[in-house]
């Protein structure tokens, strides 16, 4: 494990994506892009809430050096959140709309439902991040253009997310279906838990995990040409403990395991590929608000 600039690939596993407010802040789930557990149990819907809030935090991070790396690198991140301006959340690498929002019900089993818009933002891959990688080329940047629905029945809530590339990164699309529970402390802080499956195009797939003609000839790897279909299924875990009213520490721990056509990658076959990815995160943040 080695300490890494922290703006360079932040690969995050897409099951970090959703389990709180303060989750998607401090365990940086926007600064992938990728999906959500951590907003399928956000309660109530901050479309709904008055004012601006603003998350100003750090958090130390542990993860692969790219997506399918086995190499994991630490980091020391900064973080800055928008929510509810003007109908809009601000994630690191991501921007969402409300555009329905329900709500019904009080106490533990109260319900809501709501859809909207989004845009995020999915890294890339350095053909130097391992000598292995030598004549794929660089993957570029993806920003993914689409929509989420998501609900919640009291502590149980669910988010389907997904969207596609517009900016010639990968070229293909991504979706992503979250489900999970949160568990509140009697004294103070709340765990919350989510799986989610994470599917792509054939593009989108091709670009992380594929070897064309072109990078056979110019690398070590045979030719490999993968489909759709379903990436990984991702386990996650996330402790928020408020420190006062307004700060809180947060620990999270996301585990994503890829399926058996997306094992058969030389990329995440080889030396300095993994067939799971673990991520690891501590972090403190502050709250602020902003009455218009």
């Amino acid at each position: 494990m080695r300490m890494k600039n922290m703006f360079k690939n932040i690969p995050l596993p897409r099951a970090i994506q959703g389990v709180t407010k303060f989750a998607a802040c401090i365990s940086l789930l926007g600064l992938t892009a990728l999906p959500s557990t951590a907003q399928i149990i956000q309660h109530p819907s901050s479309a709904n809430d008055e004012g601006t809030e603003i998350l100003v935090g750090a958090a130390i991070l542990s993860s692969p050096d790219y997506i399918g790396a086995d190499d994991t690198d630490l980091r020391l991140l900064p973080y800055i959140e928008v929510r509810n301006f003007k109908g809009f959340d601000f994630l690191p690498l991501a921007v969402t709309y409300d555009l329905y929002n329900w709500e019904t019900g009080t106490g533990i089993w109260d319900k809501d439902f709501r859809i909207g818009g989004r845009l995020a933002y999915e890294v890339g891959r350095d053909e130097d991040d391992a000598g292995e990688l030598t004549g794929l080329g660089d993957l570029d940047g993806s920003a993914l253009l689409g929509a989420y629905a998501a609900g919640r029945y009291g502590p149980i809530g669910f988010r389907i997310e997904g969207g596609q590339d517009v900016i010639s990164g990968s070229d293909g699309g991504q979706i992503d279906a979250s489900i999970g529970s949160r568990f509140t402390f009697p004294n103070s802080g709340t765990l919350t838990a989510g799986y989610t499956v994470s599917w792509g195009t054939q593009d989108f797939n091709q670009s992380y995990f594929g070897i064309t003609a072109d990078q056979a000839a110019n690398s070590q790897f045979n030719q490999f040409d993968i489909g759709n279909g379903i990436i990984s299924n991702g386990f996650t875990a996330l402790l928020a403990y408020p420190l006062s009213d307004q700060w809180e520490a947060t620990a999270f721990a996301s585990h994503q395991v890829y399926t058996d056509r997306i094992e058969a990658s030389p990329i995440i076959s080889a030396d300095t590929g993994s067939d799971t990815q673990t991520t690891l995160l501590i972090g403190l943040s502050r709250k602020f608000r902003w009455n218009r």
